[in-house]
């Protein structure tokens, strides 16, 4: 089965999403499962979501991503930009 992860940054006080970036696929799902330990926020048929992430979680799940995803230097560009204690920044695995 094909599956594609995302991070993805919203801006909840425009509703607007300010990062969607693809990172991998099964290996980081795996990357991302083992970093929290804990069932996604949300699923249902066809993907699952997980959210209320630190800025470590986040660092160590990009670490797993594939070529093409985005470098790590850049994933803290953002992390200083959309703060996430003023964003929700969540790790999508559609499939």
């Amino acid at each position: 089965m094909s599956s594609a992860v995302n991070l993805i940054v919203a801006d909840l006080s425009i509703g607007a999403v300010v990062v969607d970036a693809w990172l991998g696929q099964s290996g980081v799902v795996t990357a991302a499962r083992t970093t929290l330990g804990r069932a996604p926020d949300h699923e249902e048929m066809g993907g699952e979501c997980w959210s209320r992430l630190s800025p470590e979680q986040v660092l160590a799940i990009v670490e797993a991503g594939y070529v093409g995803a985005p470098a790590e230097s850049e994933v803290q560009g953002w992390l200083q930009r959309f703060a996430p204690d003023s964003h929700s920044w969540c790790i999508l695995h559609s499939y």
